[in-house]
This record gives C-alpha cells, structure tokens and sequence, in this order.
C-alpha cells in the first residue's frame, strides 16, 4: 500500500512527477501529495510533455528535474 510504503519512506524529498495528459499519473501524484501531507512538492509538467519516459525528451522537464535535485 502506498501510505505503507510513504510512511517508510519519512519525511526525506520525494520528487512525484506527472503530466496532465496523462490522466491515471497525475491523479496518482496527488494522491500521493496528499498522503504525505505536502511534504512532496510535485513537479507538474505541462500537457505536451506526453507519458512516462516520453517526459524526459523535453528539455525543460529536465531542467527542472535536475534544480529539483539541485536544491535538495
């Protein structure tokens, strides 16, 4: 179960990436969000974005997936 699993993983980042045209993703990261009581910022990548690994073919989503880590 995913609030199992959260409650292990503490309150270290966890970076929750979705794109809003992908519809069961997205509602997944929210609901994780909230799980973890907004203790995740979640990383929202814009529609043309596209699904899964398709994300990473776009430079600005790396760009910010890469400041995310940078910060933490």
């Amino acid at each position: 179960r995913a609030d199992t699993a959260l409650a292990r993983f503490g309150a270290r980042p966890l970076l929750l990436a979705a794109s809003p045209g992908d519809d069961y993703a997205d509602r997944s990261v929210s609901a994780l969000q909230k799980l973890r009581d907004g203790r995740s910022p979640a990383l929202r990548i814009a529609a043309p974005a596209g699904h899964g690994v398709q994300m990473l073919r776009d430079p600005e989503v790396l760009e910010r997936i890469a400041d995310w880590i940078a910060i933490r």
